[in-house]
């Protein structure tokens, strides 16, 4: 059984790994731990580079580290959308003093970063590149691929990153896995990471323990 893995890197951030020491993650030593037994060929992650904020403006740099650690290991491939920050008019939950229920904010959006992971899980499938897939999200955007992919005969593993929060499962596969903390202790990457030029890669000191 040949399995490749399918990573929402944001979705993945959001629900489980934003506010915990581990946001050094080698994704593919985390997919090894989900699908003991199967051997696993590509690990797609799928990003997008984000944006210095006022409050943060180290993000980029720190994620810019990450990418180039990511890059290191064996048969992880990355797959970058976009960020795109727009005037938007949006409804607030609490009017304003005026009793205005509107305002105008600036609204930063991920783009392309779903349609390239939908449209590799159906090209992946459809060329018979592997027997089962491993979806890490609960976007429930995904759900006509998987179904396109199921209907080439692949079994579609599935993991809420959001379940221990409390979110129900979006997205119908052939199975479930549950993403648990101590699978993200054990698949983190080593502290410093050495490349054939000499350089090293260090774990931002903000994601320590």
């Amino acid at each position: 059984m040949v399995a490749n893995v399918y990573i929402d890197g944001f979705n993945l951030y959001k629900g489980c790994i934003s506010g915990t020491p581990f946001k050094w993650l080698n994704p593919r030593a985390l997919a090894e731990q989900l699908l003991r037994g199967q051997k696993i060929d590509v690990v797609n992650y799928f990003t997008a580079r984000v944006i210095d904020r006022p409050e943060d403006p180290r993000q980029s740099q720190r994620q810019d580290t990450y990418l180039d650690a990511l890059a290191t290991v064996e048969r992880v491939k990355i797959h970058y959308g976009h960020f795109r920050t727009r005037k938007k008019r949006v409804w607030l939950v609490q009017p304003q003093q005026n009793g205005g229920h509107f305002a105008t904010a600036k609204v930063t959006e991920e783009k392309a970063t779903d349609v390239k992971l939908a449209s590799r899980i159906v090209w992946d499938a459809c060329h018979g590149y592997m027997d089962s897939a491993l979806v890490i999200s609960n976007d429930s955007d995904f759900q006509e691929s998987i179904d396109l992919a199921m209907s080439k005969g692949v079994a579609v593993i599935l993991v809420n990153p959001h379940h221990h929060a409390g979110q129900e499962d979006h997205l119908v596969g052939t199975d479930l896995r549950r993403l648990r903390r101590v699978h993200l202790e054990r698949s983190q990457l080593p502290e410093e990471i050495a490349l054939a030029n000499g350089a090293v890669i260090r774990r931002p000191p903000e994601w320590g323990p």
